[in-house]
């Protein structure tokens, strides 16, 4: 099958994406901003190597085109930490995507 990513809107690449590339783990990234501390769930992350420890992760913006929370607060303090989440979390996953 050939999929011609120009003639699809972005909505449409998303869900081709993330219907066809499984298994998809699901990390929490966590970033603080003047001690508020924000958790987002993504589904688009990757290792990318070991040495040295460099992890991938797709940040999107909302849909008025502003920078969400996690890249802000990322660009704002360089670190953040990553969570796996496993099965039993997945409500609070869900949640936490608010």
């Amino acid at each position: 099958m050939f999929i011609d990513y120009r003639e699809k809107a972005a909505s449409q690449r998303y869900q081709l994406m993330a219907q066809s590339i499984i298994p998809r783990p699901i990390a929490w990234v966590v970033t603080e901003n003047d001690g508020v501390i924000n958790v987002a769930p993504f589904s688009y992350f990757i290792g990318l190597s070991s040495e040295p420890a460099t992890l991938l992760i797709s940040v999107g913006h909302k849909s008025d085109g502003s920078e969400k929370d996690t890249l802000r607060n990322l660009r704002k303090s360089k670190k953040c930490t990553i969570c796996m989440v496993d099965e039993e979390l997945l409500e609070k996953m869900h949640f936490s995507s608010k």
